[in-house]
């Protein structure tokens, strides 16, 4: 009996070979951080020779892998700014800085602070007499706009200005954040390693290294908010920075094929006011890997992994929260999503999932769809072309199962496809849905070949030659077959 009735294995190998061809693979992904974390140091050492006191980093898809050169990624860089001093307390005062009190109201939304400015050579408030880059509160006390890198930027940029949230840029290749950084990890985040979770992702290692790690404040209100021009964002880049380098090679090809899946869905469905991002795919790869064993992530099972993550997807949207991971509080629906499009993109992956992600042959990426279809390798390439001409998609597919299984060593599955081919051609009505008939003997006959039964092939092959005699391809294949070169 089939233990793979969907050939749900084959499809994964299949998708894993492609989502490999087109840069999703061990190396690729080695050397896109690699030069990344190289690009870090290299700007932060050429600041410093200029004479700016900052260290860079480079966050998101391009420096993480988890991107390839059809889905046009742009370049995310932070940039932290070592000149001030972030204060969780008034003892941490630092003469001769730009010091900043964190300072967190009721009124204060969960993944924000205000920060109260405080002079350079006292641990005193300032006083407010109409600075640009402080605002004044009602109580007298002064705190940092957010909107500052904005009014630099404009004057820097000029009519080439560009912002998104906190980045501003004048490239749509370039994102550039300003950043803060906290000297300790700030409460919201220091709650996140000492939640229960299933205890084998994240692992004792990457918890201690995202220890080590830094989190930021970046100039990003929230959306609601009566005092959003002075609300800063914490930002734990750099502990999901530790996380994505911790996935496997199929654990990277889920999350490119989830972006995938998001910018189509983008593309055709949701409204532009809409902001279905690849933040929310990030988000469901680490709840998804944290709550399904390891031994689920295999090439084999690579459409079964995706369907988890699609799953994880279904169930944000139903409830209408996808927490933040490391600060759970926050809900990445707020001000992206509305909950109209929330219940329609539910719809949309409760119809993908049913149709056992046959979206997948849709994706235009890299051409990911048509390589799905039709396998680019060596081994495949001038078959997958006369493939495509084959009109009946159940033959062409149990074809390519074929090859793909034979090419694989898996033999029991290369038997069973030729099985189901005997079966598809065994009725008149299937046979009449082919639009080549010779394309598809010619096929089958080479199937046999492959089988060492040259007496099965001929009768294929000659059937061929009936139903077109001309410039077919079976003269050739009968006049080997019999000795007759």
């Amino acid at each position: 009996m089939d233990r793979d009735p969907d050939h749900k294995a084959w499809m994964s190998l299949r998708l894993s070979r492609v989502l490999d061809d087109i840069g999703v693979n061990r190396r690729v992904v080695r050397k896109r951080r690699e030069t990344f974390l190289l690009r870090e140091a290299v700007e932060t050492i050429t600041d410093k020779i200029s004479g700016q006191n900052r260290t860079s980093f480079h966050f998101g898809s391009q420096s993480e892998g988890s991107t390839t050169l059809g889905m046009n990624s742009d370049i995310d860089v932070l940039s932290c700014d070592n000149e001030t001093n972030i204060m969780s307390d008034w003892p941490d005062w630092e003469a001769g800085m730009d010091n900043f009190l964190m300072v967190k109201e009721e009124s204060t939304p969960p993944q924000h602070y205000w920060l109260q400015w405080f002079r350079r050579d006292a641990p005193e408030p300032v006083r407010y007499y109409g600075q640009e880059v402080g605002l004044p509160h009602v109580d007298g006390r002064v705190f940092a706009s957010n909107k500052i890198w904005q009014h630099k930027g404009k004057l820097l940029l000029g009519k080439d200005f560009r912002c998104n949230g906190p980045s501003v840029s004048n490239s749509e290749e370039w994102d550039y954040v300003p950043a803060y950084k906290f000297k300790v990890l700030p409460p919201e985040v220091d709650r996140w390693f000492h939640r229960p979770r299933r205890g084998h992702w994240p692992s004792p290692e990457m918890m201690q290294a995202a220890r080590e790690c830094s989190c930021f404040l970046v100039p990003d209100g929230h959306f609601e908010s009566l005092n959003e021009s002075i609300e800063w964002r914490v930002s734990p880049s750099q502990i999901e920075r530790i996380l994505v380098f911790s996935f496997t090679t199929v654990q990277l090809k889920c999350y490119v094929v989830l972006k995938m899946i998001k910018k189509y869905i983008m593309e055709k469905y949701l409204s532009q006011h809409s902001k279905f991002t690849s933040f929310h795919c990030k988000t469901v790869m680490f709840f998804t890997i944290e709550r399904i064993s390891p031994a689920v992530w295999r090439d084999d099972r690579l459409i079964e992994c995706i369907g988890y993550c699609l799953q994880t997807l279904e169930i944000f949207l139903m409830r209408g929260c996808c927490p933040l991971y490391i600060i759970p509080d926050v809900n990445l629906f707020e001000g992206k999503i509305t909950r109209r499009y929330q219940l329609s993109l539910m719809e949309k992956i409760k119809k993908i999932l049913n149709s056992n992600l046959m979206i997948l042959y849709d994706l235009q990426y890299d051409v990911l769809g048509q390589r799905f279809r039709s396998p680019s390798s060596d081994m495949f390439e001038k078959r997958s072309t006369i493939l495509r001409k084959i009109n009946n998609v159940l033959a062409r597919d149990l074809i390519e199962q074929y090859l793909t299984y034979g090419g694989m060593g898996i033999r029991l599955r290369q038997l069973n496809a030729l099985r189901n081919l005997a079966n598809c051609f065994s009725s008149f009505e299937e046979f009449g849905n082919l639009y080549h008939f010779e394309t598809a003997f010619n096929l089958w006959g080479h199937c046999w070949e492959m089988e060492g039964d040259p007496a099965k092939a001929l009768i294929f092959h000659t059937a061929s030659i009936i139903a077109q005699p001309r410039n077919n391809a079976a003269n050739w294949h009968i006049r080997r077959l019999t000795g007759n070169v």
